[in-house]
C-alpha cells in the first residue's frame, strides 16, 4: 500500500525534475528522498500522538470493545418490556415521539434487562450509559440505576446495583441534557446474570424524562 505521505508529494517531485538541469539530477532526487522521508516521519509522528490523544482517559474506566449492548429512542421496547410500559410518554420526547418519564404515580421507568452473555460477546467488566434526558426544574430528582440479578436469584437482593444521579450532570432545566455514565460491574459474574438498567424516581414527585439512551460494552 502507497504511503499517504509519498502519493502527497510524487507530483512535487515530478515537477522539481522537469525545471532541474540534468547534471544536478542525482542532487536532486537524493534531496527529494531526504525531504519525503523527513516529512513522512514527521506525519507519521503526529498521527500517532493524535490516536494516543484520542484513546486516553481513565485506565480504570476500560475502553470501549466495540459492543453496544443496547441503543433506543423508545419507538420500539425491545429489550425495556420488563416494567409498566405507561411510563412511555409524549410528553417530551428528545427524538422520535416517545420518551421514559418517572413522577408521582411512577417510581420506576421501563427496564433493561438481558442476560450478560447476550450482552456483549466480550467479558463485560462495565458499560458506558449515555442518554438524554429532561428536567423541568430544580426539584426534579431521578438516578439512573443499574443492577445484576442472579438468574433466578431474588430481585429485591442484587449482588451488585449502582446508581448514577442525573442531578450531577444537569446544569440547565426545561431543557435535553445529554448525560454520560460509567458503571463497574463486579469480576467474575456468571454469563447467566441478568444486567438491569432503568430510570427511577427521587425523593421529588416532579417529572424527570429520559430518551435516546445508548449502551456500550467497556473491558480491561
Amino acid at each position: 500500500m502507497t504511503n499517504p505521505a509519498r502519493r502527497f508529494f510524487r507530483g512535487d517531485i515530478a515537477h522539481l525534475r522537469l525545471l532541474t538541469p540534468h547534471y544536478m539530477l542525482p542532487f536532486a532526487a537524493m534531496f527529494n528522498k531526504r525531504l519525503t522521508l523527513s516529512i513522512t516521519s514527521s506525519l507519521s509522528l503526529t498521527w500517532l500522538s493524535i490516536a494516543g490523544v484520542a484513546c486516553s482517559g481513565d485506565p480504570a474506566d476500560g475502553t470501549w470493545v466495540g459492543d453496544e449492548v443496547t441503543h433506543n429512542d423508545f419507538e420500539t421496547v425491545a429489550g425495556w418490556g420488563a416494567a409498566d410500559r405507561s411510563t412511555l410518554t409524549r410528553d417530551h420526547a428528545h427524538s422520535g415521539r416517545y420518551a421514559v418519564v418517572v413522577d408521582s404515580t411512577h417510581e420506576t421507568g421501563l427496564m433493561f434487562d438481558l442476560p450478560l452473555y447476550e450482552a456483549s460477546v466480550h467479558s463485560l467488566q462495565a458499560v458506558e450509559v449515555t442518554a438524554w434526558v429532561y428536567l423541568p426544574n430544580n426539584r426534579a430528582d431521578a438516578t439512573l440505576q443499574a443492577e445484576t440479578v442472579a438468574d433466578g436469584g431474588s430481585p429485591n437482593t442484587p449482588p451488585y446495583r449502582e446508581e448514577f444521579p442525573l442531578r450531577s450532570q444537569v446544569e440547565v432545566f426545561k431543557r435535553w441534557t445529554e448525560v454520560t455514565h460509567i458503571f463497574h460491574l463486579p469480576g467474575g459474574l456468571p454469563g447467566s446474570t441478568h444486567l438491569r438498567l432503568y430510570l427511577k424516581r427521587g425523593s421529588s414527585a416532579d417529572p424527570v424524562y429520559l430518551d435516546d439512551i445508548r449502551v456500550k460494552a467497556r473491558e480491561w
